[in-house]
């Protein structure tokens, strides 16, 4: 089942360019953009900065609208959902970042049951589920600590405990690899990975070409984002073929995404600061939509 779903969607840089005739391709994101993620399934999505993975993540959590094309989440039209269908449709997927925010007063433990009160489970089985999903990414001994306390990596951790104890039926990862070492990479995709083999459809961007090498050894799908089109495995770029038996690739330097990225986990009410409309961290709006009944 296509749990993610993206055909023929077009979306600008530009919210005044936001018009299916525009000819001004400087400020055209997604063109043509087309991916499918199947339940069970890892897909991994390479793009240089800016290339529009942020935005295509806003795309399939509904915060941001296509210019044209259809896009679908867990098998839902989004544009022909009410807004209360789509906040009960985000309860069931999790976005994990590289900067997730917490709430940072609050112990790692606190930060992982939050997200489950918010879904009316029981206070046994919040106990066991927050357990168990700060034990499996390393940080039982640590669940007890301040959020704010945590380096950057364990609040990496974190983000993913609060994802695995959900159990959602769609992750998206985007760029979660850059403060983790070789070690930390491998459990990372392993975690994905069984998140996956429960059934969950899991996308990952990122702009490090080295990540290709992890997809491949996982066996997960790889697709690159290159000229505002999502380009299928077998006709991935020269720089990304170290699939196809190159040995080595230059890694592209990381920086900030386009204009309209987030920041935030998916995950429940974070105070912010919003300074202009297209900037809105999905946390600060997510937070409303999943506090809401």
């Amino acid at each position: 089942m296509g749990m993610l779903r993206m055909e023929g969607v077009r979306f600008c840089r530009d919210d005044r360019q936001q018009k299916p005739q525009s000819t001004d391709v400087t400020n055209v994101l997604l063109s043509e953009a087309t991916i499918n993620v199947d339940e069970g399934e890892v897909r991994v999505l390479v793009g240089e900065s800016g290339s529009g993975k942020s935005s295509l993540i806003r795309l399939l959590t509904g915060f941001a609208k296509p210019t044209a094309g259809r896009v679908e989440l867990m098998g839902r039209d989004l544009e022909r959902l009410r807004a209360s269908s789509l906040r009960r449709l985000r309860r069931r997927l999790a976005v994990i970042e590289e900067l997730p925010t917490h709430l940072d007063d609050q112990s790692a433990f606190s930060n992982v049951a939050l997200a489950l009160e918010i879904e009316g489970l029981s206070a046994e089985l919040i106990r066991t589920r927050c357990a168990e999903a700060l034990a499996m990414v390393g940080l039982g001994e640590r669940m007890e600590i301040r959020a704010d306390r945590l380096s950057r990596s364990e609040r990496l951790w974190l983000a993913l405990a609060r994802a695995i104890a959900r159990r959602p039926a769609v992750v998206l990862a985007d760029e979660p690899w850059r403060d983790l070492d070789e070690l930390g990479r491998d459990r990372f995709c392993d975690l994905l990975d069984s998140l996956a083999a429960n059934g969950a459809a899991c996308l990952v961007t990122t702009g490090d070409h080295h990540i290709v090498e992890l997809a491949e050894l996982w066996n997960w799908s790889v697709s690159e984002l290159r000229d505002g089109h999502i380009v299928p495995f077998h006709e991935l770029s020269p720089e990304l073929s170290i699939v196809q038996g190159l040995n080595a690739v230059p890694a592209v330097p990381l920086s900030s995404e386009e204009p309209d990225s987030f920041a935030g986990v998916f995950s429940f009410p974070v105070p912010v600061s919003v300074h202009h409309e297209s900037s809105v961290p999905i946390s600060a709006s997510v937070g409303a939509s999943i506090g809401a009944r």
